[in-house]
């Protein structure tokens, strides 16, 4: 990241957090503030993390089509008095 994208984004948070506003929530706002200034963001976002989630589902697909199976079974055959689902 480019040091002319985080300076605005801290200047910014440091500004609004002592106008008294919740830093839990600027924080996340300035660092994507941050992280846009610097780099084309959802093009980053697609090549880091795609790859990595499209590979994670395949590798964890029949577990959770079984968890989606036992569910389903529960809800049609199980007992809805106790858990709720109904």
């Amino acid at each position: 990241m480019g040091l002319l994208g985080i300076l605005p984004a801290l200047a910014l948070l440091i500004w609004l957090a002592f106008r008294d506003w919740s830093v839990l929530l600027l924080a996340p706002a300035a660092g994507l503030l941050a992280a846009a200034a610097a780099q084309p963001l959802l093009a980053h976002w697609t090549q880091t993390f795609m790859g990595s989630g499209a590979r994670l589902l395949a590798q964890f697909f029949p577990l959770f089509l079984l968890a989606l199976i036992f569910i389903r079974a529960h809800c049609l055959f199980g007992d809805r008095r106790r858990s709720g689902l109904s």
